[in-house]
């Protein structure tokens, strides 16, 4: 199995707790830890999600540390954090990277190979089934 983060940037929702249980779904779904915005949602959820991490600056900023973490996958929600010790992190990782999101902007500052899924995360229909993982619009 691929090592993957999801990045949930800033992202205006009108149903909060929605949004807050198809993140956490999709995180459980591939077993991906949240690295989760100050201005995102989710924040408000911390004691509900046990693989969100909101510290992440502290962490990265821990040369050892962020080399065993870097992913091999990130999957972005929203619009990317104003972090530059994130944005430095993802740049160097070389990762294969996803946009969730249904606007036509270009979400992804880095400018790398990005895979955008044209759609609100309000709208990803996720069951799950050992060893199968179904998202559908």
């Amino acid at each position: 199995q691929s090592k993957g983060i999801i990045i949930a940037g800033v992202f205006n929702t009108n149903n909060p707790d929605l949004y807050c249980k198809q993140i956490f779904s999709l995180s459980k779904l591939l077993k991906y830890p949240i690295l989760a915005e100050a201005l995102c949602p989710l924040r408000n959820y911390a004691q509900d999600l046990p693989d969100l991490i909101n510290t992440y600056d502290i962490l990265l900023r821990n040369d050892k540390l962020a080399d065993e973490l870097r992913p091999d996958v990130v999957i972005q929600i929203g619009e990317f954090p104003t972090s530059k010790q994130l944005r430095g992190w993802v740049e160097d990782s070389k990762v294969e990277y996803f946009v969730i999101d249904n606007r036509p902007d270009n979400l992804n500052p880095l400018h790398n190979n990005t895979h955008y899924i044209r759609a609100n995360i309000h709208d990803l229909d996720m069951e799950y089934e050992p060893n199968k993982l179904h998202i559908s619009l």
